[in-house]
């Protein structure tokens, strides 16, 4: 996802994807990014 890419925030994701938290976690996790 290019959100991730660009840093995006875990609550970004989830509003924007409609993912869940779990699921942008992960999704922050596969890119590399240590959103804390």
């Amino acid at each position: 996802s290019r959100l991730v890419g660009m840093g995006a925030s875990i609550d970004e994701l989830t509003q924007s994807c409609g993912l869940t938290q779990a699921e942008a976690q992960l999704m922050t996790k596969l890119h590399g990014n240590t959103a804390s």
